[in-house]
């Protein structure tokens, strides 16, 4: 497992899951997003300075008005400990606030396109303690892409339903014309412990932030409920509120489910199937054995499972700790239209290799597995590989590099968007070679020595942000 006893990493560090149709990614600050196939479930940025997108929680002490999140984000308060934890299908985040003790934990349903998030909330004081518990996320159910360029049209089209009864929120995007099937998410809390009063809900943004306010501080952390709003509201989020009481050593369990169906049947179903306390037992041990499956499927070991993750958080979240120099960067003169003769789109991050030789055949394999992992865990990136043998013998190395391709993935993928394009350095122009490292998130190299080792050797500016974090 991966531990980090800080939020504040120079650059966000990421987890990924999938269930093969259901994405998520989970930062050590408690950012991230949710993917269904192609559509984006909750609305994200890469923003590596903040890290302040994804779907987030609130407690709030009732009789002392402060709050802060299950994570760091979003409010970003300090806790006296905090740990995220990041292990073979799930993360955990752990931290204790004025005698409460949060463990949250994250993962995604293997059976069903879900994402489960158990909270445990312990009471280390001695006197009872009265606990609002919130949830956040702000709902897309589109192609990220659109989201980005029109998110205020994008956002016309949703529309949200409660269901009390459920104790759910349906969302579904109003169809387009009379052929459009368009999905249906569900987000849905269960209490397993001492609930006080009803469940109050809110799918309007503004209604649950404030005006000129943010996830920070949003105006419904001074409200004892939420305002119930839904319909065709114009920025439509997913959030739910119930009280919990604690007695002194007492634990509660809250079940938040997020997920997306092709129905409403489906969507209804799936919401009385994890009503079930147990059901959230059985989504966490498949979650495990569903990454014992893929690691075995890769022949990769727990090594390469945590390495192929920290790399993806550099494809993730643009840094210069891989990336070209700037020298280099400044020399840039052309843009994405001239990757386009090599048949790279540049819509994806681009992972660079450069071979020089049969030495770095092992570096080679090693990426096109984390290539192969990434996909699997619907992270979509185009790794393309230089040969720069100065012997003569090109094609002899251009035909290992493809063997090695072919035994550790999937030849389909071999330049097609999101895969694997082996390209010849003399056939790149020099201001082609400029574009190409300009764009990089990631550049390797066969002589830098494994990937292990490259991604431990980081400039000297980020090693020392790393040791302050740690002094903090």
């Amino acid at each position: 497992m991966r531990v980090f006893s800080s939020p504040a990493t120079s650059a966000p560090e990421v987890h990924l899951f999938s269930n093969g149709s259901y994405h998520v990614a989970v930062t050590n600050a408690g950012g991230g997003y949710s993917r269904w196939r192609e559509l984006a479930v909750t609305r994200w940025r890469e923003d590596p300075t903040r890290d302040c997108w994804g779907a987030f929680g609130y407690l709030r002490d009732i009789d002392s008005g402060a709050f802060w999140s299950f994570a760091h984000q979003p409010t970003l308060a300090d806790a006296t400990t905090y740990e995220a934890i990041f292990s073979q299908g799930r993360a955990e985040f752990r931290r204790l606030d004025d005698e409460i003790y949060t463990h949250v934990e994250i993962s995604v349903s293997p059976e069903d396109d879900i994402e489960l998030r158990r909270v445990c909330l312990t009471n280390r004081g001695r006197t009872a303690r009265t606990l609002e518990v919130t949830s956040y996320a702000e709902v897309v159910l589109a192609r990220a892409d659109a989201d980005i360029a029109h998110p205020a049209f994008s956002s016309l089209f949703v529309h949200t339903a409660i269901e009390r009864d459920q104790q759910a929120i349906f969302v579904t995007r109003r169809p387009r014309s009379g052929d459009e099937v368009p999905p249906w998410m569900i987000h849905h809390m269960t209490v397993h412990g001492t609930a006080l009063g009803g469940t109050s809900y809110e799918t309007s943004r503004r209604a649950f932030l404030g005006r000129d306010r943010s996830a920070i501080d949003p105006i419904a952390m001074h409200h004892p409920t939420l305002g119930d709003s839904e319909g065709a509201v114009l920025d439509p989020i997913v959030a739910i509120r119930q009280v919990v009481v604690l007695a002194p050593h007492e634990t509660a369990q809250i079940h938040f489910i997020t997920g997306v169906t092709e129905t409403r049947q489906q969507a209804m179903n799936l919401v009385e199937k994890y009503r079930d306390r147990h059901a959230a037992d059985r989504v966490l041990e498949l979650s495990w054995t569903q990454s014992q499956v893929v690691q075995r499927r890769l022949e990769a070991t727990n090594l390469d499972i945590q390495t192929f993750e920290r790399l993806a958080s550099h494809v993730l979240f643009s840094n210069a700790a891989l990336r070209a120099p700037k020298s280099l960067i400044a020399r840039n003169r052309s843009g994405q239209r001239g990757l386009w003769a090599y048949a790279v789109s540049g819509d994806l991050p681009i992972v660079l290799v450069r071979v020089a030789g049969t030495s770095g055949l092992a570096l080679v394999s090693q990426l096109v597995k984390a290539h192969a992992f990434w996909r699997l865990k619907g992270l979509s990136a185009d790794l393309v590989i230089w040969i720069e043998d100065p012997s003569g013998y090109r094609q002899m190395l251009l035909d290992e590099i493809m063997s090695v391709i072919g035994r550790v993935s999937d030849v389909g993928w071999v330049d097609k968007p999101g895969g694997v394009f082996v390209r010849r350095s003399e056939q790149i122009t020099e201001e082609d070679k400029v574009l190409f490292q300009t764009v990089a998130r990631v550049i390797l190299t066969d002589g830098g020595g494994t990937l292990q080792e490259q991604l431990e050797r980081r400039p000297l500016a980020e090693r020392l942000s790393d040791h302050v974090a740690r002094q903090r």
